[in-house]
């Protein structure tokens, strides 16, 4: 009978968890879309602090911009890759503790003319951003450059590749991989490179179960921290 009664304890648990949903938005190698199958850094990080903290998480595809709209609404629970500023501050909870490493940014181009060696050699070009993205605070805040939101980083390299930009910049691993998959030729890469701002997980203030969720993810991500986790997932896509 206590057999039977813990059964059906376990089973009644199981179907009852919260399900916790994570914004992602095809952005390799950091998070990987193909069908229905997620991969990535952000997300095999995020699976196996989600493991060892015993939630349950399901991924949704969007946008990077209304990502952020509906973690303000707390629509969303989790975002993977943010950085830090006020603005998003106050909407949404950074796990301060476990950061992802920094992501390296530097700038494609194809125009044979452009030589991109210091920040003074933006100025005058057309430069191709992610819409919603921050990248580093005096690029950020520069209202002397020129530059243009696009919707993904592809749309960005096809533009510089009809030259209706000059550049566009992306997180190295990610302009490397993109240029890749999509078979882009002949682009170079700037110089200057750029030693990007901490990136986070992040909790939306809004979600039913904040306290909850910001809890078990400091206790999954100390875990998978102390198993060096963060290295051996860099590591598998540095020549993805």
């Amino acid at each position: 009978m206590k057999k039977i009664i813990l059964f059906l304890f376990m089973t009644v648990n199981i179907f009852t968890q919260e399900i916790f949903t994570v914004a992602i938005n095809n952005a390799p190698p950091y998070r990987i879309i193909k069908g229905k199958n997620y991969s990535g850094i952000y997300i095999d990080i995020i699976n196996e602090a989600a493991k060892e903290a015993g939630i349950q998480l399901k991924f949704v595809e969007v946008p990077y911009q209304r990502a952020l709209e509906e973690m303000k609404s707390g629509k969303i629970d989790i975002m993977l890759g943010p950085n830090k500023n006020k603005e998003r501050e106050v909407y949404m909870y950074f796990l301060e503790k476990y950061p992802f490493p920094r992501e390296v940014k530097v700038f494609y181009y194809m125009n044979k003319s452009i030589n991109i060696e210091n920040y003074e050699d933006l100025y005058g070009k057309k430069i191709d951003v992610l819409r919603g993205a921050k990248y580093f605070e005096k690029f950020d805040n520069d209202t002397k450059l020129i530059k243009n939101p696009v919707s993904d980083y592809v749309q960005g390299l096809n533009k510089v590749r009809t030259g209706r930009s000059d550049l566009v910049i992306i997180p190295e691993l990610q302009g490397d991989y993109l240029l890749k998959e999509n078979k882009l030729q002949y682009f170079n890469k700037s110089k200057l490179k750029i030693d990007g701002n901490l990136s986070f997980v992040t909790v939306s203030k809004k979600s039913k179960k904040f306290n909850f969720l910001v809890e078990k993810l400091n206790l999954g991500l100390e875990k998978v921290n102390k198993k060096n986790y963060y290295k051996k997932v860099i590591d598998s896509y540095k020549n993805y």
